[in-house]
């Protein structure tokens, strides 16, 4: 088998499907003009991760992840998401690192290039990321995992961490000028489902920026070791062909 392919477990992905960068701190909302004009586009950031170690591992912060990471997000069409096969993908295997930003001292995601959320409301983004970051464009999506194909040659040098990120479903209610926050089965005359502008800038515009942008959670995990053995020639007596 000259493939051997490395599942990054995201049982935390099904889990989370029926209940529905650039940077590590957010970074004012409030100056940027996104925010008042909607035909702006409204740029794709990470609030602050934490890491949760499972194995060992020498990443413990931020500024230990030296490589790139890989970052995709998701469209999750309906509640069943992966599992039923309604999701497309937005962002595809896409590297990024994590650099620290020279006015706030602060760590952060960077993208090769800016990103953007979609404009519709009814795009609901959810990311899923994981380091070291393996340039390839033949990842593979199923119900209860994502594979990642690592050549022979890779064997052994990859020790996975994946995080992930999915939008809680805002409730609303309209006050006679726009939609302001709800109780569901209360008050609530509609939702919003996110990761979209729409859905950025009712958080921000209800106070609720802060605490409601995608925060990726890193665990490590255990990856699936594989090995080759050889008997060596001075031990192959009476060995049948």
């Amino acid at each position: 088998m000259k493939i051997t392919k490395l599942i990054l477990l995201l049982s935390a992905l099904l889990s989370l499907l029926a209940c529905s960068k650039n940077g590590s701190e957010p970074m004012g909302p409030q100056e940027e003009a996104w925010t008042k004009d909607e035909s702006l586009r409204v740029p794709i950031r990470f609030s602050s991760s934490t890491f949760t170690q499972v194995t060992k591992t020498m990443v413990n912060e931020w500024s230990d992840m030296d490589e790139k990471l890989g970052v995709l997000a998701l469209n999750l069409g309906g509640e069943e998401g992966l599992a039923s096969g309604s999701y497309d993908i937005y962002l595809d295997n896409e590297p990024a690192s994590c650099v620290s930003d020279p006015d706030t001292g602060k760590d952060m995601i960077e993208f090769e290039e800016n990103k953007y959320y979609p404009y519709s409301s009814d795009r609901n983004l959810s990311f899923v990321s994981y380091y070291p970051y393996f340039d390839s464009n033949e990842l593979e999506y199923y119900a209860d995992s994502i594979v990642v194909p690592i050549p022979k040659s890779e064997w052994g040098k990859h020790d996975i961490m994946y995080a992930s990120a999915f939008a809680e479903r805002m409730y609303v209610k309209y006050d006679g000028t726009s939609y302001v926050p709800a109780e569901k089965d209360v008050d609530a005359t509609n939702y919003y489902d996110g990761f979209n502008a729409t859905y950025m800038r009712y958080l921000y515009k209800n106070g609720l920026y802060d605490s409601n942008m995608p925060h990726l959670h890193f665990s490590h995990k255990t990856t699936c070791l594989m090995f080759e053995a050889f008997l060596k020639e001075d031990q192959m007596s009476g060995v049948a062909a």
